[in-house]
């Protein structure tokens, strides 16, 4: 039978067809075609704002012809079972309809008298639409917005190439440029807090930016797949496109981290040059006195648009809402890009210098009282200074050496110079609030080298497909410090006195430790039945050296050893809206440094552990919702602290067993969600002397929670409006479990006005960050025993417009 072709046109392009149909029979149709053309061709051109959700390809064919006012033809068989991860923003009639074909193996041909005509798209061949080229690669696909465009379709998965989360057999999140803009966050932590399992355990208004994830400590992100180019402090979001999440250990994906990634994989993947010519300018405002700039360039040169080049530029200076406290920030990042049709290539450098004035740090508290929380703008650390200087060049080649395989290379380098006074923990708070410490002054230098090359590629066997990988990794850091006492101070945390801690430094920095990872893995993804059952087996192979100095140069302790991580993943999909997943996966970590400045054994560091965790969960996309539901447990060995000697030891062995739960989409037009639950038991299972055997590990609360929705307001064309609730319950702050904090909620409120000036598209941005001004203590899981101040109400503004 034969099917015949369903040509989609919005009312407009109906009745502009029939006219000049009409007119051309009248006229003779030479002049009058002419001039269609010309009215198509400049269609083409024209810049549209799609807001299409993800689901039916036919269905968003539809959408997508009534917004642009084009023709598209196409046999109802191609799309027939088609889907399609959306499209939301502003883009040409061109570039939005590759955008929204991406991952479908369908290409679009211009016709001459105007429109498009659908047709199948051959095996890895490129798709173009004038000067618009679209590459059906994974991981052109993993980036491909998901209904609502808050979270992408996929994820890149390290060794395993770019996935869709419905053949991922881990719980992954992928949070997109869109959700990075809309929601003013500045830092990755401000991206990465919207995941019910994941806390920023730093104090805000500070230097650094800490994680705790699946109730496991870390402070390693990895930069475009690469661990030890970004050493703890906070990352600027004006480098990013987008950040993925994998969660649980990912040794096997991700390589070795140089500090610890037990709980997962954060990874910062770079901007790069759009297919439509970008440039934005923003200026922003955050209370109490803090002003900046961002500027956004992109373009793409070159016959076929081959050639990219992406230019970030920050500045941003003043005053917090935490008293005496200020954040002073110049970044530069330049992204360049070749994507040919078989060659690709870019390279990025970013330099970023910030300086922070009376940066909170972690306060702790004498006996087992633990008092109320100040008010949230007092700064018991007021007259502490950080000054920082960071570069950092990454860049990556592949080239398709035969159809299906991929070879590739990677690698990049890092240096940053950094000088801190002040205050680095408060200890010892008694009851009133008094307390009693000593100033810490110090020069840092954190120098990285990270590199990667493989090949990937996939085959057959008979009915079973192969997806194979094969890398070589290596990461070098060198971390140095030189740290003098400075004066004792006695103050109080409600009522705190003012100190000027910037007078008395060290000389340079010394190296302290050298860390030199090196890794092979090999991993194969089976499939059969279409990849509805998908089976990852693999294995990795790494040499682990850790050597430690002391102020004379002489090394006092080294270990140098290798291990196996393996991992096996299953992946089964019974329906296509729902996959059923399980995973088996090992990490391996180097040996943790004591950074507890009260510790006997201050800067000891242990033999690499090995971290395992079993993992089931499953999937159920609804086109426009996805819910993922896990459940997880996580055997880490860890540190303990005698509170007699004050020496930590190796002894102890911390399970996370949890349940977590995550959603995210568009519930119906305009109306979009994001959020979750986990529930954890993290329980230390060994510990010296069987002393705290049972006891809950501390900084990890058992209930966390979050709900964010975002609505466009249909009376209003352009605004919308959003509201965010953060849950985390009571917890235990030290080992002992001697002592322990209430629970908290923070409610956030925003509103978004995108609107067109002078025929140039602007948005409005204004959010409210605990929007009560609530105080209260928050967890960590950095130092028994300490906890971070909450951050005052914030208020944030900014106006972008594109030219």
């Amino acid at each position: 039978m034969r099917i015949p072709l369903r040509r989609v046109s919005s009312p407009s392009a109906r009745r502009v067809s029939n006219f000049a149909v009409c007119a051309s029979l009248l006229l003779g149709g030479a002049g009058l075609l002419h001039s269609a053309v010309a009215a198509a061709q400049s269609r083409a051109a024209e810049v549209v704002h799609f807001a299409i959700p993800a689901g039916s390809l036919a269905s968003a064919l539809d959408s997508y012809a009534r917004a642009s006012h084009v023709n598209i033809s196409y046999d109802a068989a191609l799309v027939a079972h088609a889907r399609t991860g959306g499209l939301n923003g502003a883009y040409s009639v061109a570039s939005g309809l590759a955008r929204l074909l991406a991952g479908t193996g369908l290409a679009a041909d211009r016709q001459p008298e105007g429109g498009y005509v659908l047709r199948a798209a051959p095996e890895g061949a490129v798709t173009q639409l004038s000067t618009v080229t679209v590459k059906a690669s994974p991981v052109v696909d993993a980036v491909i917005p998901y209904a609502g465009g808050q979270v992408n379709i996929g994820a890149a998965l390290g060794l395993l190439g770019g996935k869709d989360i419905m053949d991922s057999p881990f719980n992954v999140t992928s949070y997109s440029s869109q959700l990075i803009t809309d929601q003013q966050a500045r830092t990755v932590g401000a991206v990465v807090e919207n995941d019910p399992s994941i806390r920023v355990s730093s104090p805000p208004g500070g230097m650094f930016q800490d994680f705790t994830v699946r109730g496991f400590y870390q402070d390693s992100l990895a930069v475009n797949g690469l661990y030890g180019l970004w050493f703890g402090e906070s990352i600027p979001t004006a480098i990013a496109d987008r950040v993925d999440v994998v969660k649980g250990p990912t040794a096997l994906i991700a390589g070795m981290s140089p500090s610890g990634a037990v709980g997962g994989l954060i990874d910062v993947h770079t901007k790069r040059a759009t297919d439509d010519p970008l440039t934005r300018l923003a200026v922003d405002y955050t209370s109490d006195r803090q002003v900046g700039t961002h500027v956004d360039l992109g373009r793409r040169f070159g016959d076929e648009q081959q050639f990219g080049v992406r230019l970030n530029g920050v500045y941003r200076d003043g005053d917090t809402a935490i008293d005496h406290n200020s954040n002073r920030l110049a970044l530069g990042a330049l992204g360049l890009d070749y994507r040919g049709t078989r060659l690709r290539a870019s390279l990025d450098v970013t330099t970023q210098s910030s300086a922070v004035d009376g940066y909170p740090r972690y306060i702790g508290f004498a006996g087992t009282s633990v008092p109320d929380a100040p008010r949230n703008s007092v700064n018991p650390f007021a007259g502490s200074a950080y000054r920082s200087n960071t570069t950092m060049a990454l860049g990556r080649v592949e080239y398709d050496v035969a159809d299906h395989w991929t070879a590739y290379v990677t690698g990049g380098v890092s240096s940053n110079r950094a000088t801190m006074a002040g205050i680095n923990a408060i200890g010892g708070v008694d009851p009133y609030g008094n307390f009693t410490a000593t100033a810490l002054n110090g020069r840092l230098s954190k120098d990285g080298e990270s590199g990667e090359a493989g090949l990937s590629g996939s085959f057959r066997t008979g009915a079973v497909s192969h997806k194979l990988s094969l890398a070589v990794d290596g990461v070098r850091t060198k971390i140095g410090s030189n740290y003098l006492n400075g004066e004792t101070m006695k103050s109080n945390i409600y009522d705190p006195v003012d100190f000027d801690f910037a007078n008395n430094l060290p000389g340079e920095a010394r190296l302290t430790t050298r860390t030199t990872l090196r890794g092979i893995a090999l991993a194969d993804t089976l499939g059969i039945m279409d990849d509805r059952i998908q089976l990852t087996v693999g294995g990795r192979r790494q040499w682990v050296k850790t050597e430690n100095f002391n102020a004379a140069g002489a090394r006092t302790a080294e270990y140098d050893d290798s291990a196996l991580t393996p991992m096996v993943g299953l992946v089964v999909k019974p329906w296509k809206s729902v996959s059923l997943y399980a995973n088996y996966i090992e990490g391996l970590t180097p040996g943790t440094t004591v950074s507890d400045i009260t510790a006997a054994n201050y800067g000891s560091t242990f033999a690499p552990y090995k971290s395992k965790q079993y993992e089931a969960g499953v999937k159920w996309d609804l086109g426009h919702v996805t819910n993922t539901l896990s459940v997880f447990q996580i055997d880490k060995p860890s540190l303990i602290k005698d509170p007699v000697t004050t020496v930590y030891s190796a002894d102890g062995k911390q399970r996370n067993r949890g349940v977590e739960w995550n959603i995210f989409g568009e519930i119906r037009p305009g109306l979009r969600i994001l959020g979750g639950a986990s529930y954890t038991q993290a329980v230390i299972r060994k510990s010296a002397g069987n002393t705290y055997n049972g006891n809950q590990a501390f900084g990890v609360p058992k209930w966390l929670a979050n709900a964010g929705v975002e609505w466009d307001l249909p009376w209003m064309h352009g605004m919308s409006v959003n509201a965010r609730a953060i849950y985390t319950g009571s917890m235990e702050i030290n080992t002992a479990n001697t002592q322990n904090i209430p629970s908290w909620v923070r409610y956030d409120a925003g509103l978004r006005y995108a609107t067109h000036i002078a025929g140039k598209p602007v948005t409005l941005r204004f959010d409210v960050q605990n929007l009560f001004n609530k105080s209260y203590w928050i967890g960590e899981t950095y130092l028994s025993g300490f906890v971070i101040k909450s951050y005052p109400r914030t208020f944030l503004l900014s106006a972008s417009i594109d030219f």
